[in-house]
């Protein structure tokens, strides 16, 4: 869905107001952004409020629990929103092969986003 919140959930180091900033840089309103960004709250996050939720256009996943609710028999919880066919689109951010959240991976996340829609 175009136009509709982006979720960016995982332990980071860049603050919410930063990632609402790099959001309007790449011409994404601000009050689409939601987000999960202590790493101890992803294990809590309510991940079954994404599936079959029209209002969210994609999850950005930096590093989270490896195991949590809603996660069914999937390996990981990324995995199970990644091949879950009732979640939006899940874009991993990484450095490398390390989930992490960057100033340079979410710009580039973004940027997909906007260019998608």
């Amino acid at each position: 869905m175009a136009g509709g919140k982006i979720a960016v959930i995982g332990g980071s180091a860049l603050r919410e107001p930063e990632i609402r900033r790099i959001a309007r840089n790449e011409g994404i309103d601000p009050k689409r952004i939601e987000c999960c960004l202590d790493y101890k709250s992803t294990k809590n996050y309510n991940y079954q409020r994404l599936r079959n939720c029209r209002k969210y256009q994609a999850v950005l996943v930096g590093p989270i629990v490896h195991s949590a609710s809603g996660k069914g028999c999937s390996s990981s919880l990324i995995t199970a929103l990644e091949t879950g066919k009732d979640y939006p689109t899940v874009i991993r951010l990484e450095s490398g092969n390390t989930l992490r959240i960057t100033k340079n991976n979410l710009t580039n996340a973004l940027r997909s986003l906007r260019l998608a829609s």
